[in-house]
């Protein structure tokens, strides 16, 4: 399995270097398609395609954000939304909850 993450972590890598390269040389490829992928508005690295961890592993990050859960959100770094146990995301001000419908796991555009 530990194999298998680093194939698929390499992969994105690849996949950002070619894009990387193609804007070098003024091709423009969609970074959507060359391992990027747009959060906020802004072009993210998709590291891998592979979960980094179990999913009761990740239940325990959380956030003690105070605001709207921006820049230096535990969860947002991590690419989770946020969850009702972040001690203080009431999700009134918070920018990185998740949809009633969605699981929580990475962060969806």
């Amino acid at each position: 399995m530990v194999h298998s993450m680093f194939k698929l972590a390499a992969k994105q890598h690849s996949c950002r270097a070619y894009h990387q390269v193609q804007q070098w040389l003024n091709e423009q490829k969609d970074p959507l398609k060359w391992g990027w992928k747009t959060i906020g508005g802004h072009l993210r690295p998709i590291t891998t395609t592979h979960p980094a961890a179990t999913e009761d592993l990740l239940s325990l990050i959380v956030c003690t954000c105070k605001d709207e859960c921006v820049q230096n959100c535990e969860c947002r770094r991590s690419g989770l939304n946020c969850s009702n146990i972040c001690s203080n995301c009431s999700g009134l001000g918070c920018v990185n909850q998740r949809r009633p419908e969605q699981k929580r796991g990475p962060v969806q555009n």
